[in-house]
């Protein structure tokens, strides 16, 4: 049975009427897949294990995506959706606000210059140059 799937061959007007979807969406989803050998320039067969190859190895990461290459209505969808996933990552609590994090960081540091033993110098001294002015400035801020 495995090499029948393998070898299985299906064309657009078969995709669209399993999958419910009409042609047009069909072709340009399997635009970047080969088509299989046996095809014409009039009946275009593209291989199962090709499609689902395709289907399962497409990743949405977000730093291939071209919005400006998208048309509006696409465009407009893009942004939506990453609207909604912010709100559900800030809801469930794997986003938290800067200004909490700003507040966060602020008491930490003000709380290591308190404690520190050595008058005149904190133990933040020890930070790398970068991060003593990262502290600092959160310091000011809050």
């Amino acid at each position: 049975m495995d090499n029948e799937l393998k070898n299985f061959r299906l064309n657009i007007k078969q995709l669209a009427a399993m999958t419910d979807l009409h042609r047009q969406t069909i072709a340009s989803r399997l635009s970047n897949i080969p088509v299989a050998p046996g095809s014409n320039p009039k009946l275009k067969l593209y291989s199962v294990l090709d499609i689902l190859v395709a289907l399962l190895t497409r990743t949405a990461d977000p730093a291939q995506i071209k919005v400006d290459e998208m048309l509006p209505p696409d465009r407009k969808a893009w942004f939506q959706s990453e609207r909604e996933r912010l709100k559900f990552e800030q809801k469930t609590s794997q986003l938290i606000p800067a200004s909490d994090v700003t507040r966060e960081f602020s008491s930490m540091a003000k709380a290591e210059n308190q404690s520190s033993s050595i008058p005149g110098r904190s133990r933040i001294y020890s930070l790398s140059v970068k991060s003593q002015q990262v502290f600092r400035q959160l310091v000011k801020r809050g």
